[in-house]
């Protein structure tokens, strides 16, 4: 949920979770700490593609978010 804030705190508005079947490194990582992926839409779902396109804004608020989760991680991290 730390990222979802973070998200929402970019975007300025509620963002959708999506459970995903993606794995990635995510798999093993899980094993080892709590993960989450955050993904940004492409133009037409197309991903892995040399087709696929993202927004400059989507990148925006993505790049936005994961300064969010990290800065308030290290304010946490820093407070005990």
């Amino acid at each position: 949920r730390k990222l979802e804030w973070a998200m929402d705190e970019a975007s300025g508005q509620g963002v959708p979770v999506i459970a995903s079947g993606a794995g990635h490194d995510a798999l093993a990582m899980s094993e080892v700490t709590p993960i989450g992926m955050l993904f940004v839409r492409c133009r037409d779902g197309i991903s892995h593609s040399p087709l696929e396109f993202v927004e400059r804004n989507d990148v925006t608020v993505a790049s936005l978010s994961m300064f969010h989760f990290l800065a308030r991680e290290v304010l946490v991290a820093n407070a005990k």
